[in-house]
């Protein structure tokens, strides 16, 4: 091998790529097993079983995980945040943010694509590798077009493996196929140089890229290398190093040298699943369930094979009978012509799917907490009835270590990219074209002239980029309460802008039809000197007007006139819900945001007002109920309620005590009746109720005309049969 790389840098760099390819062959065969459990391959000819199922429960979780990451990603706008440090500009901040946001959003990027397929390599091979280039104009090199983001096959780059990470990379090595016409057009163009001294090292399409003809033809897929065996191929070595960048091709040929124009910087991003310490490649999730995915195939197909032999039976015969064995066989009709009915016995097979489905089901679990997947992040229901609380508590745990990788992925790959972004807008993007990304007004008044006037490197480590969406939570319903909660807190501050803090509400809630809710803030009123009025002052403050210079905080809402009766802050959210295309009804019109804070059924993806303290958004990922929050009975007065119609004091009840739509509480709500020719005083508040009906109760005045509806009518017949029971036994149809 040579010493240095000026030496010869073909031999160099082809020595130090095969080298590089050696160490890593262990980790490429691990590779190809996990893209077979990934693709859910199986090699029937070495399968012993007669089912041949291979269950794709690797393949689910890989399928929910990156959409997941994804949506986090991308559930916020702007994607990624600059936020100056102490003493830098706030103005050359919006410069970058709203730069970063028009480039990833750029049309011929398709970045929302790109990082999907780089999510989707980190989970199964547990790493994966990103390089961020300029673009130019084919027509001349020299002309910047765009940024783009190029997903690298991980069999295609060969990182310097002494290292753990690309900051301490001395070196990367990028393998790739070009057309040989291809290489020549841009060798005319300057781009390339000696494109002509590798006609002789041309390859057919039929014998190059090695890594991805093994991993089709392993699954039995025919890959498009047969098809034109005309093309001609060259293999393409891209040597990156600190100081330079060597092009070799069809390892004889240096077509390119040059310096490296990042600073000493490798343009790529490696992101790993998870982390290994003190080792180069992560884990993904095939890798931490291979074993567990083999143990689920065999126990489905045995079961297969359980089912199948019970069905299909098999038979003890007498080979010297007189039998047609080709009649043996099991299907509606057939028979069986013998001489001797006793020369046939039908052998009896155990029925083991139950047992079977049970361990079907631990092996998943197994499975899940290997990966820190959960069902009830995929959206399954709880075993047993939970409130909306408890299934937000349920879903915040099960996404405990997924919230990890997200993280990973935010100070690893997103913020990388917004600088290595902005890195190369320093050193590509022309003035005119920034003036018009921003537009000439906001070009001027953010100064967007000094992105251009200090040191890039310097500038910005005076800056943090903060991926948005990765600093909420994946789950919807805790979202929207981290927004809702931040409203009650900032609503009506005046260091907070209002109208931004509004329009979070409005994004968080899907609301549409905002420019109907929001109208524009009124320009600030001077008022002359001296022409200070009375104005009502806080508790402990002297009253009076001060000669204004400038728009006056805002003011908390007015009291309630005499007469009226303030809104609640359900109330209140409802109003805004009405103005902006929707209202909080009890009926499931579309559109609209149902209050459910007294329990009822809720249908999966629609938003439902609910709150034990006050109001809380919740959007289920699937249908089931809500059921109402029990006060506990040590926080009930109930010398303050009023007697039974017997004069007897009111219980807990039932179903204890229950917060109402009208600011009190619920235990008994009693009825009186009359059944087997006598009246009785019974609870209508009993546990045959479903959470439909004792959310009629709960939000439906109490008068005997509540009991005349169908609904109402449902609730009476159930209590009544409740009573008649406990009355049969000899019990009070009341609880306590």
């Amino acid at each position: 091998m040579a010493r240095l790389i000026e030496d010869d840098p073909v031999q160099f760099i082809v020595e130090l790529f095969e080298t590089t390819k050696r160490w890593r062959q262990p980790y490429e065969d691990r590779w190809k097993k996990f893209y077979k459990l990934y693709r859910s391959y199986r090699d029937e000819s070495k399968y012993p079983f007669k089912s041949n199922i291979f269950v794709p429960y690797i393949f689910s979780i890989v399928e929910s995980v990156v959409p997941k990451m994804l949506g986090t990603i991308f559930n916020t706008r702007p994607i990624v945040s600059a936020q100056p440090r102490k003493g830098a500009s706030i103005d050359l901040a919006k410069v970058m943010e709203r730069l970063l946001e028009y480039q990833l959003d750029e049309e011929q990027l398709e970045f929302f694509v790109k990082i999907l397929e780089f999510f989707k390599e980190c989970s199964i091979y547990g790493t994966s590798f990103l390089k961020v280039v300029p673009r130019f104009n084919d027509d001349e090199l020299v002309s910047f077009n765009y940024i783009d983001v190029e997903p690298i096959d991980l069999f295609n780059i060969f990182p310097d493996y002494r290292a753990k990470s690309v900051r301490r990379m001395k070196h990367i090595i990028q393998l790739s196929y070009r057309d040989y016409d291809d290489l020549e057009t841009s060798g005319k163009q300057g781009f390339y140089k000696n494109v002509k001294d590798c006609v002789h090292f041309v390859e057919s399409m039929a014998t190059v890229d090695q890594y991805k003809r093994e991993r089709l033809t392993d699954i039995g897929i025919l890959d498009e290398y047969g098809y034109d065996a005309k093309r001609k191929i060259v293999e393409v070595l891209e040597y990156w190093d600190k100081d330079k960048i060597y092009t070799i091709g069809a390892r004889k040929v240096v077509l390119k040298e040059e310096d490296n124009p990042f600073g000493g910087l490798l343009p790529f991003i490696m992101a790993r699943y998870i982390p290994v310490q003190h080792e180069l490649y992560g884990i993904g999730i095939p890798e931490v369930s291979e074993v567990l995915q083999e143990e689920l195939n065999t126990v489905r197909n045995q079961r297969m094979d359980n089912v199948n032999l019970i069905i299909n039976r098999m038979f003890i015969a007498n080979k010297y009978a007189d039998i047609n064995f080709d009649q043996l066989v099991s299907y509606p009709g057939n028979v069986i012509l013998t001489n001797d009915v006793n020369a046939i016995q039908p052998l009896d097979t155990r029925d083991i799917t139950k047992s079977a489905y049970m361990e079907e089901e631990i092996i998943k679990r197994d499975i899940d907490n290997a990966v820190g997947e959960y069902e009830y992040s995929r959206g399954a229901l709880p075993p047993r009835k939970e409130t909306a609380t408890g299934i937000v508590r349920l879903q915040q745990a099960a996404n405990v270590r997924f919230d990890t990788v997200v993280k990973m992925l935010e100070f690893t790959v997103i913020r990388h990219i917004a600088k290595m972004f902005l890195w190369l807008d320093y050193q590509f993007l022309p003035k005119d074209e920034l003036k018009k990304i921003l537009g000439e007004e906001d070009y001027t008044k953010l100064n967007a002239e000094a992105f251009y006037g200090q040191d890039i490197e310097t500038m910005l480590k005076q800056y943090n980029f903060q991926p948005m969406g990765s600093s909420t939570t994946a789950i919807k319903e805790v979202r929207i309460q981290q927004i809702m909660q931040a409203y009650k807190l900032f609503n009506m501050d005046p260091m907070i802008d209002q109208l931004e803090l509004r329009k979070m509400v409005i994004d968080v809630l899907d609301l549409k039809n905002e420019s109907r809710l929001l109208k524009p803030l009124p320009p600030p009123q001077l008022m002359p000197p001296g022409a200070g009025g009375e104005q009502p002052g806080a508790a402990g403050q002297p009253k009076g007007g001060t000669a204004g210079t400038g728009p006056q905080p805002p003011q908390p809402p007015a009291p309630p006139q005499p007469g009226t009766k303030a809104l609640t802050p359900v109330q209140q959210m409802a109003e805004m819900a009405r103005i902006a295309g929707g209202g909080l009804i009890k009926s499931g019109q579309p559109g609209v945001i149902e209050e459910r804070q007294f329990g009822g059924d809720v249908e999966a993806g629609k938003s439902y007002l609910i709150g034990e303290q006050g109001p809380e958004v919740f959007v289920p990922s699937t249908e089931g109920y809500i059921l109402p929050q029990v006060i506990p009975n040590e926080q009930v007065d109930r010398s303050q309620w009023p007697l039974r119609q017997d004069g007897t004091p009111k219980g807990f009840g039932w179903l204890g005590v229950l917060p109402n739509a009208f600011g009190g509480v619920s235990s008994e709500l009693t009825a009186g009746v009359s059944f087997d020719g006598k009246e009785y005083l019974i609870p209508t508040m009993v546990p045959t109720l479903d959470a439909e009906e004792l959310n009629y109760i709960l939000t439906t005045p109490s008068n005997p005309e509540m009991f005349k509806t169908p609904m109402g009518k449902k609730v009476l017949d159930k209590a009544i049969e409740h009573a008649q029971k406990r009355l049969q036994m000899g019990l009070s149809p009341f609880k306590d």
